[in-house]
């Protein structure tokens, strides 16, 4: 996953850098990081996107 992918998937939630991080389980400043391609985005952290966006709408 490129940051750009990232920002993207941020967006497309409304996300903030603190929902993002709430939502993935991480710190704010790893959001940061990963969004600004200071740090490379690992696995897990696509996997994690990939399964929030699977799971099942709210009713």
């Amino acid at each position: 996953m490129h940051p750009k992918d990232f920002a993207e998937w941020m967006e497309g939630h409304g996300f903030s850098l603190d929902a993002a991080a709430k939502a993935l389980g991480i710190s704010r400043r790893m959001v940061a990081y990963y969004k600004s391609g200071e740090r490379t985005i690992p696995r897990y952290i696509l996997l994690a996107c990939r399964g929030y966006d699977a799971r099942p709408a709210a009713a």
